[in-house]
């Protein structure tokens, strides 16, 4: 998906064209749309695991790093939401169980069935996704993400946006 095309499905989500959005109003358009939740998750990965989507029959669990810098998190966030906007299949739970008890240990394997995880760039939907999640970190992200929003306390983020503002550098936000 180009830039163009994510502009229009953003719009077909009902968000607004000239600003940044946040994980969660991205989340909770998308979910509208769907016609089902997307629950979003803070993940302490290993190395070299950065993200993941479980589908079940009732939901969507949407994983994301707890850690890292805020612009790995995002990106990391920006692709595995794109694999729902692209509405990719994934693979099958029953081969990745590792990852499905590490994204979802709550979640029975009989209950989820798909899985979408970034794991090598070789395949059609992981480019696509990148692709597509490099667009919307890059234009239409902010860096806030549920439970750890730029690592910093709200008085924090505050002198932050301040000093953005101040210079500026407001797209940042």
């Amino acid at each position: 998906m180009n830039d163009r095309e994510l502009r229009k499905a953003l719009a077909e989500l009902g968000l607004p064209r000239r600003r940044r959005v946040s994980a969660q109003e991205l989340a909770t358009a998308l979910a509208a749309h769907r016609g089902r939740p997307l629950h979003l998750r803070a993940v302490d990965f290993p190395p070299k695991a950065n993200g993941g989507v479980v589908r079940t029959r009732k939901f969507d669990l949407l994983c994301y790093p707890k850690n890292g810098w805020p612009i790995e998190r995002r990106n990391a966030f920006a692709h595995e939401i794109s694999h729902l906007l692209l509405d990719h299949t994934g693979v099958s739970l029953h081969s990745q169980d590792v990852l499905r008890s590490l994204l979802a240990p709550n979640i029975a394997p009989e209950v989820a069935s798909r899985l979408l995880c970034r794991t090598e760039m070789d395949t059609p939907e992981e480019q696509d996704a990148e692709t597509t999640g490099m667009h919307l970190a890059r234009h239409h992200l902010t860096y806030e993400l549920p439970d750890r929003a730029w690592g910093a306390t709200p008085e924090q983020q505050g002198v932050v946006r301040g000093l953005l503002h101040s210079l500026n550098l407001n797209e940042v936000l």
